[in-house]
């Protein structure tokens, strides 16, 4: 059962800022990429419609720790893996490294919180329901983070 994934990325000039370095907003960008990669992996749907409604997993928390700055042109490796399953929640951790020659220099760390959901369409209310047995048995804590470097290759 695949809990993490690895994506490789080339920073865009539009993903910096005007010091040219890769505003933090991208950050969670690449993170939800990610998440999206790893679900769709797992033949798990990030948000499904019905007639009754909508369910799907809006964050509760997102963090991320900066240690070394990103710049255009740099290619990046986002390791995001699975470090919690609660009853309601999925908890992902994501590192973020950047190339340098041979080697991958870790930039940011990253936290992410999502709560399984579902928004009736008749009440419009979200509320937090418990991750369904169809999603849990697809789905692992990941004991050992992967590790960067060319797995999944986007531009």
């Amino acid at each position: 059962m695949k809990s993490a994934i690895t994506l490789e990325h080339t920073v865009d000039f539009s993903e910096t800022d005007m010091a040219g370095l890769v505003h933090f907003s991208n950050y969670f960008r690449w993170m939800e990429k990610a998440e999206t990669a790893l679900l769709k992996s797992l033949s798990i749907e990030l948000i499904e419609l019905s007639k009754s409604g909508m369910q799907g997993w809006p964050r509760a928390k997102a963090e991320c720790d900066f240690m070394a700055p990103i710049t255009f042109g740099d290619t990046v490796s986002i390791c995001l893996w699975v470090d919690a399953i609660r009853k309601r929640t999925l908890h992902y951790r994501a590192d973020i490294y950047k190339q340098e020659g041979k080697t991958w220099a870790l930039c940011a760390q990253g936290r992410l919180k999502t709560i399984f959901a579902h928004r009736a369409w008749a009440e419009d209310k979200l509320s937090a329901e418990t991750i369904p047995a169809s999603v849990l048995t697809k789905i692992s804590v990941c004991e050992t983070p992967p590790k960067p470097g060319p797995s999944n290759k986007e531009s």
